[in-house]
């Protein structure tokens, strides 16, 4: 594995892959990264940043995400990676930038189904992972 000094994290796009499969999909260093699953998915990046927050703390990088993140997640992701570091001290402090939510960005526009509303969660549902995180 090469070392780089950032992993980045690009806005993720929202695509609909097949009938009734949507899909979150973004670039990372090279390879195409998506999640699909049956149920509606949400275009955020915090999918991404947890399948990279590992890897990237292993490789001493740090995980810069173009879309904006939750304080509530970025106060859970401080969480995860202070216990990484107890569990592992090998691995490097996981440094991160991303723009907060409630920022406005020109590339935080989000796709929005029916009314003009962004498609509903359900964390846990993923059916399928591909790419460079489920290698």
């Amino acid at each position: 594995m090469r070392a780089f000094s950032t992993i980045l994290v690009p806005e993720p796009r929202l695509e609909l892959s097949a009938p009734g499969l949507y899909r979150i999909a973004t670039t990372v260093e090279g390879e195409e990264v998506f999640f699909e699953s049956s149920l509606p998915l949400s275009p955020g990046a915090e999918s991404f940043v947890c399948a990279f927050l590992l890897p990237a703390m292993a490789r001493g990088a740090r995980l810069e995400v173009e879309s904006p993140l939750g304080e509530r997640f970025l106060s859970n992701l401080d969480f995860v990676r202070r216990r990484a570091r107890q569990w592992w001290p090998q691995l490097s402090a996981g440094g991160r930038t991303s723009p907060r939510a409630g920022r406005s960005s020109p590339r935080t526009a989000r796709p929005a189904t029916g009314a003009g509303r962004p498609p509903p969660t359900m964390p846990g549902r993923t059916t399928r992972a591909s790419g460079a995180a489920g290698r």
